[in-house]
């Protein structure tokens, strides 16, 4: 029976997006996202863990995914484990188990998740650019 590499999470962004090129040309956007888990803590009541994980996305959808994103965007992610290693400037050997996204779905924004629970509306930033147009 073979092995079975697939991942599924929903997480936010910990980082600003980071668009970039490989040396072939290919785009890659590279994410940093948390993912919550609710643990017990010493009380026993429950706390938030985060779980920081690298998510890559390759090809057009890097291009066309990078300007959505911000800080706080939740993003919903299917894809691959994908292991690396390599050697620090300094001599060291370097580790890191990444994701690489075959999906990648948008979420809310951290801003309108906030205005959802504290009741208010937060205006689509598309709609709030249009309201501005208008000559009235």
């Amino acid at each position: 029976m073979a092995d079975l590499n697939v991942v599924t999470f929903t997480a936010r962004l910990t980082q600003e997006p980071e668009l970039r090129k490989t040396n072939n040309g290919t785009e890659v956007l590279n994410l940093r996202v948390a993912i919550n888990d609710a643990v017990r803590d010493e009380s026993a009541g429950w706390t938030t863990k985060p779980n920081y994980v690298n998510v890559a996305v390759y090809g057009p959808t890097a291009a066309n995914l990078a300007p959505m994103l911000m800080v706080g965007s939740r993003v919903s992610v299917a894809g691959r484990l994908a292991w690396r290693e390599w050697q620090t400037e300094d001599g060291h050997r370097a580790q890191a188990l990444d994701v690489v996204a075959n999906q990648v779905h948008l979420g809310d924004t951290k801003a309108e998740a906030d205005a959802k629970r504290n009741g208010t509306a937060a205006p689509h930033p598309v709609e709030a650019a249009e309201a501005e147009s208008i000559p009235f």
